[in-house]
């Protein structure tokens, strides 16, 4: 796709917009693989959203597999982590890829 063509531009943020994609909200109860959340301080909308989603994957699971997933709040962003304090992103993720590893061996 070129970037000068707006019409499949628009067409690409339609068409992969969070509002077309399938929901998968029961399939988080039963995720086995640990998951980290991200989502900025500033945005309550998705802070709201991460929460819920937190207590779909903590829904029904016993200690033994409670926490392997984690949730972050990314200080001073609101929606676009990535491009508001990507230091922070990075370093959540490296932080979140390590333990997995230390986990696994």
């Amino acid at each position: 796709m070129k970037h000068d063509d707006v019409h499949a531009l628009a067409k690409a943020l339609s068409d992969l917009s969070t509002g077309r994609q399938p929901s998968l909200w029961e399939d988080l109860k039963h995720t086995k693989i640990p998951l980290l959340l991200i989502v900025g301080d500033r945005d309550e909308k998705f802070k709201k959203i991460a929460q819920s989603m937190w207590s779909k994957l903590e829904e029904g699971k016993d200690d033994s597999v409670k926490h392997v997933h984690k949730m972050v709040k990314i200080p001073d962003s609101g929606h676009a982590v990535h491009i508001e304090n990507p230091l922070h992103v990075i370093n959540s993720i490296s932080e979140f890829v390590t333990r997995q590893d230390a986990i696994d061996s």
